[in-house]
């Protein structure tokens, strides 16, 4: 299940964080448009980490990422999606933002089951 959290250690995590979540947007129509197969285009008006937030945040709706368990590495989805690890690192700070996701220093990214989101967020709207 989700690992336990080291507060130190997260504090400084959020506070690293807390400059690039200023100012975030949302997502849209985005949020209803894009599925968890869609690619990036690149042609696109929209902005690339808003296309690659809406394709992750598309995942965790349709359960490919399960609670509890971690997404792929910015890595991996950076190689996946072929976008720049910057752009997957502020779509998955926009997923923070919203409360779906949460960063476990030396274990990666969680998705946050129902119970631990906050009630007041919408995702993407």
């Amino acid at each position: 299940m989700f690992p336990s959290v080291d507060p130190e250690r997260s504090r400084e995590a959020e506070v690293s964080h807390a400059g690039h979540m200023e100012g975030m947007e949302d997502l849209g129509n985005l949020s209803r448009e894009i599925g968890p197969d869609d690619e990036v285009d690149p042609l696109s008006l929209d902005e690339v980490w808003k296309q690659t937030a809406a394709i992750l945040l598309a995942r965790i709706r349709a359960g490919r990422y399960q609670p509890g368990r971690p997404i792929p590495s910015i890595k991996y989805l950076h190689e996946e999606l072929g976008v720049s690890r910057g752009t997957v690192s502020r779509a998955i700070d926009w997923l923070k933002a919203q409360g779906l996701v949460r960063s476990v220093y030396g274990r990666g990214v969680f998705v946050l089951p129902e119970h631990m989101r906050p009630k007041n967020k919408e995702e993407g709207h």
